[in-house]
């Protein structure tokens, strides 16, 4: 368990009608060590804090069946000394003082939802397949899902490839060419490795998030950007901004909203549903009939430290699909690829108890004949081997 789960700082009540908005919240108030109770509804809000009291409560100021202030009404009374934050986006002068006059603790100006987010964690803990799950989750579920790797694009292209440009723009561009921000419209962007981008294109980025506007390279006409940003990175971008690598005004931008994903290892019980879902997509990759684990190749699987975290277990599941003699995969199938020999003795000892002891399964795994297995068979030692199969 993460320290932080762990560690439980009091229970906290959150009210908010957007159900992708309310989950992220609860999400990370709990990655922070909170109880969190939520409710999309003043209705909803008063169940709950009838149930029990609460540390403090955010609410939503808009709400399907009246305001944040009756949940700041209903809060003081069931709880008086609990702190009320108001959060909304149609924030104003005199809305934040009639809150403050009924005694909320603060009052926080919010976009309609959240735009800008920024994923972070070690290399392969699934940021992408993170920032899938967000999009398919929000509003914007029905627009396009866009992802670009920064790392993997040249720095003198990155541009091009963000922006687009128009006909003429330099050498070779003879036609107009959309850029990921322009194919993402209505639906969501993510940049993966964002913090390899060169601080010119930051400060384009920077505008666009500010703006929500841009121009294609060569281009004078000014488009709208109209997408949800989802940035992912593996490095300290709190340290590369103190050092100047990255630009401060960007990071912060970005920070608004930090997801941390924390490593396979320290999340044991995601491996089953990841795996699952890993083998649905190498399945149709690969036009394998439907694959699945044995219980034996999920307790596996589950006790490995995987330090190259949901890629690593995504390697393993595609070479033993592909080396497997059947659709279930079992922990022999695994231990095969998971922990590869690392003698000609292991090698062969390895295939044998692959193939179940079945010489001749075994020998077509190592690419040789029945005839010359056996001489190796011999010169190895390993007559009867596994021991319940001769």
């Amino acid at each position: 368990m993460n320290p932080r789960q762990a560690r439980r700082r009091g229970r906290l009540l959150v009210v908010e009608d957007k159900e992708s908005l309310r989950r992220l919240l609860v999400t990370a108030l709990s990655e922070e060590g909170y109880e969190v109770a939520s409710a999309e509804d003043v209705a909803g809000a008063r169940a709950r804090l009838a149930e029990g009291r609460f540390a403090a409560v955010l609410s939503d100021l808009k709400l399907p069946d009246g305001s944040g202030l009756d949940v700041l009404a209903a809060a003081r009374a069931a709880a008086p000394t609990a702190p009320v934050i108001v959060l909304t986006g149609f924030g104003s002068v005199a809305t934040a003082v009639e809150a403050m006059k009924r005694g909320a603790y603060d009052f926080l100006e919010k976009p309609d939802e959240i735009d800008d987010l920024a994923l972070t964690g070690e290399s392969g803990t699934g940021k992408e397949l993170f920032a899938r799950a967000l999009h398919a989750l929000s509003p914007r579920c029905a627009g396009p899902f866009v992802a670009l790797n920064c790392a993997a694009i040249p720095e003198t292209l990155i541009e091009n490839e963000l922006f687009g440009h128009e006909k003429g723009a330099f050498t070779g561009a003879d036609r107009r060419r959309s850029g990921r921000f322009e194919l993402a419209a209505s639906g969501t962007l993510f940049l993966d490795e964002i913090g390899e981008l060169g601080s010119a294109v930051q400060g384009k980025v920077l505008r666009v998030l500010e703006e929500r506007s841009f121009e294609r390279v060569g281009g004078g006409a000014t488009l709208r950007a109209d997408v949800r940003l989802v940035a992912a990175t593996n490095r300290d971008l709190e340290a590369m901004a103190s050092s100047g690598t990255f630009r401060s005004d960007l990071f912060f931008r970005l920070a608004v909203f930090p997801i941390e994903l924390p490593a396979l290892r320290e999340r044991a019980t995601d491996i089953a549903p990841l795996a699952r879902h890993l083998l649905d997509r190498l399945a149709e990759r690969h036009r394998l009939p439907p694959l699945s684990l044995a219980q034996d190749a999920l307790q596996l699987l589950e006790k490995e430290p995987w330090p190259g975290n949901v890629r690593e277990l995504g390697n393993v599941l595609e070479r033993a699909a592909i080396l497997a003699s059947g659709p279930t995969l079992s922990a022999a199938d695994l231990r095969a690829v998971v922990h590869p020999p690392r003698s000609e003795r292991e090698r062969f000892e390895q295939a044998l108890v692959t193939a179940g002891g079945d010489k001749l399964r075994a020998a077509e795994a190592l690419g040789m004949s029945y005839r010359s297995l056996q001489r190796k068979i011999q010169e190895l030692d390993l007559e009867g081997v596994p021991k319940y199969r001769a």
